[in-house]
This record gives structure tokens, sequence and C-alpha cells, in this order.
């Protein structure tokens, strides 16, 4: 059985924005330590390229207490 597909028929192609500085930061500081190679240290938890004190730009958001 052949299908022919056009592009137009195609979902359009959805781009991550990665993770956030602050997660990045997580990773690298807390879950780091516990992957057992190299290879996965680097693959996983990657130093970020931005430094910590550049990470907020903004005020915190505070959350209402119920």
């Amino acid at each position: 059985m052949n299908v022919n597909v056009s592009c137009d028929d195609l979902p359009k192609e959805m781009l991550s924005k990665g993770l956030d500085l602050d997660r990045q930061w997580y990773l690298f500081e807390h879950i780091r330590e516990l992957c057992h190679t190299d290879e996965a240290k680097n693959c996983i938890c990657l130093k970020p390229a931005t430094d910590k004190r550049q990470k907020t730009d903004c005020a915190p958001i505070k959350q209402k207490m119920h």
C-alpha cells in the first residue's frame, strides 16, 4: 500500500524552549553527582552557560497561601 503525503499534511515542527536557568542550575548542582559516568554528567547535567547571579532577571513570583 503506497500512501502519498504532501508536506502540507504533516504537522508543524515544534521547537523546545529548553529548560529554564533555575532548572539547569538545579540539575548541575544536585543531580550531576548522581550520574555514574562523565558521559552521563555531560549529557544530562551540563554546566549552564549563564552565571547564577545573572539568572534572576525579574522578581520572584509570589504564590498565594491557602
